[in-house]
């Protein structure tokens, strides 16, 4: 074995490498190298080549010479083995891929917790006999520890500060308050962009304040109630849902480019095939997933729900971001917000994040055309996307800023700076 340092352009990958890398995992590996440097050789033998031309063929780490090739790097580190056979090649590959020891989970999870404001763990999967993410190793085993992220401001009786029309800059992100079926409210928001993703929580068409301020199960749907009623848009019929749907997600295909995947949550029953079909007709629905809660839901069926669909799927006309981690199911186990006081359909933060992790890389736009109390734009802004979202009541528009405001530690006057009117 030798150690050598060469030009990049004398090396070249194995034609016969097993070994592939998921788009995803890629820019994560560039993100790697790009920060920790090239701190290890890669694997090479001599080959004659074409015309007797000698060059260096990777054996361990093709993966990584394609990275450094994109990155521009001119001259890296090689160990040259030698290897004339097949046989021979095949074992190099085989041992440098092979991971011969474990992580211990809990240790693990304890030696990287304390530096979590350190170390970027969306950039790290590890080995626990299937490929895993380091986050979620961290999460499984350090201490619980509140980050705020699910935290809604209070909806008073004073009147709304937001006025329909306005639309905010937060941070990165942009907030309109305006109505997701009309084409020029959406192209507003855009402003040309095309999304990468879509999260959205759209009403579901069963009076939902209405049910649940009347059998008293939620106090957030009581406080709505007094102040004028049920949430906007969310008093339909099965036909006008449909209608109102076929409006907004269309002009929401419209604002995504080809291949953006789309979760959207959806009611059962009757509403929801209004939602299927909505879907289905624009060709974006594929299958469905399951989010299932740590307690029930108290309404007027039979059996009490404890689970809500959500439907899956891409804009059509390019192929979508597959998921990486092919170990996930259909079923997500999730606990309900204990904070979600103010919007009584509120979604977890954490599902969202499952969803944006999935779905989306660095720096991705989101689009939620129904941002209700904002957790979409929290998970974003956890995760380094950036989102888009609609909201047509002005009083949770009031809540989405002030929670961010609260989320980040900025004044809220910062975000009403940037108010722009219709």
């Amino acid at each position: 074995m030798e150690l050598r340092r060469v030009p990049i352009s004398e090396v070249v990958p194995w034609d016969k490498n097993p070994r592939g890398i998921l788009k995803a995992d890629f820019e994560r590996l560039k993100r790697q190298i790009k920060r920790l440097g090239v701190y290890k050789p890669l694997v090479v033998c001599e080959d004659g080549g074409k015309k007797g031309r000698r060059r260096l063929v990777v054996l361990g780490g093709n993966m990584r010479l394609l990275a450094l090739r994109e990155l521009g790097i001119k001259e890296i580190e090689v160990s040259v083995v030698r290897a004339p056979t097949d046989k021979e090649r095949i074992d190099y590959s085989l041992s440098d891929n092979d991971r011969a020891g474990y992580y211990e989970e809990e240790a693990l999870a304890e030696l990287v917790y304390p530096h979590l404001q350190e170390i970027n763990l969306e950039d790290f999967k590890v080995d626990l006999g299937k490929m895993v993410d380091l986050k979620d190793v961290v999460e499984r085993y350090g201490p619980d520890i509140d980050d705020g992220a699910d935290d809604v401001p209070e909806i008073d009786d004073t009147p709304a500060v937001t006025k329909t029309g306005d639309l905010f800059t937060l941070g990165k992100h942009r907030l309109s308050c305006g109505d997701s079926t009309k084409a020029e409210d959406v192209a507003r928001l855009m402003r040309g962009k095309k999304a990468d993703m879509v999260f959205t929580d759209p009403p579901y068409g069963v009076e939902i304040v209405s049910q649940q301020a009347t059998s008293g199960v939620s106090n957030s749907a009581q406080r709505i109630a007094k102040r004028g009623g049920d949430l906007q848009n969310d008093n339909l019929t099965h036909d006008q849902l449909l209608v109102f749907l076929n409006k907004t997600f269309g002009l929401t295909l419209t604002a995504t480019r080809p291949g953006a995947v789309w979760y959207v949550t959806a009611p059962h029953g009757l509403m929801g095939l209004a939602f299927s079909e909505s879907l289905a007709g624009l060709n974006v629905w594929r299958h469905s997933l399951v989010w299932v809660k740590d307690s029930l839901v108290l309404g007027r069926a039979d059996y009490h729900y404890r689970h809500e669909p959500i439907y899956y799927g891409w804009s059509p006309g390019e192929a979508h971001l597959s998921v990486v981690d092919r170990t996930q199911d259909s079923v997500w186990e999730f606990p309900r917000p204990k904070s979600s006081l103010e919007h009584p359909t509120m979604k977890p933060v954490e599902l969202i994040e499952r969803a944006v992790s999935n779905s989306s890389i660095d720096g991705n736009l989101i689009l939620d055309p129904f941002l209700g109390s904002g957790t979409t734009l929290i998970a974003a802004e956890k995760m380094g996307r950036i989102c888009y979202g609609m909201e047509i009541d002005p009083k949770y528009c009031d809540v989405i800023i002030k929670r961010y405001a609260d989320y980040i530690g900025i004044p809220e006057k910062k975000i009403r700076a940037t108010r722009e009117k219709a």
